[in-house]
């Protein structure tokens, strides 16, 4: 979420769900789910955080004496982060943190969010999380079928597929088909 501090920072209320990998030559103790250098101790202050995603460190990873005073009441997914010390924050199993006690543990700028297991940050419009099954299309025959039934949907792809011979393209389609990285190979 933060690259690096400087004197003043105040970071709260951060939730980080990303897998955080250091690019090729990056030193190996800039990686954390929360601020990756915390440059000065002067006036820094981190505190109620949640990082559930794959990192080195859970809220902070390297420092200039960094003290504890400055960071508090920060949590993380217990096995989620390769530096086991991580003394700046909390490890919590993945039923503690979905449990309504840690909404206690954060305070009131946190909450349930409908369809999302942990508790995120009040104040952010959410998307849905994930798409229905039926809107992403992994077959050849899915496409078809589908892009046929609803010309205006909003469609996925899951899968590389090739699409048959004697497929007739389609007119008219006005909905959003996100290739997702996938190839639709046509003969």
């Amino acid at each position: 979420i933060i690259s690096s501090t400087c004197s003043g920072t105040t970071i709260t209320n951060c939730f980080n769900a990303g897998n955080v990998t250091l690019a090729s030559g990056t030193p190996a103790n800039y990686c954390a789910g929360i601020a990756s250098m915390i440059h000065s101790t002067k006036n820094v202050s981190i505190s109620n955080c949640l990082s559930i995603g794959t990192t080195k460190s859970a809220v902070y990873s390297s420092t200039n004496s960094v003290t504890p005073n400055i960071l508090s009441n920060n949590y993380y997914l217990s096995g989620s982060c390769t530096d086991a010390g991580d003394a700046s924050a909390s490890a919590k199993t993945d039923t503690e943190l979905k449990d309504s006690a840690m909404l206690t543990l954060l305070g009131e700028q946190w909450a349930f969010q409908n369809g999302y297991d942990y508790p995120l940050p009040i104040g952010i419009t959410y998307a849905s999380p994930g798409e229905p099954e039926d809107e992403k299309i992994t077959t050849a025959e899915q496409f078809m079928e589908q892009i046929t039934d609803n010309a205006t949907g909003v469609y996925k792809l899951g899968a590389d597929f090739i699409l048959p011979n004697d497929y007739a393209p389609r007119t008219g389609f006005a909905g959003t088909l996100d290739g997702n990285g996938h190839t639709i190979t046509v003969n």
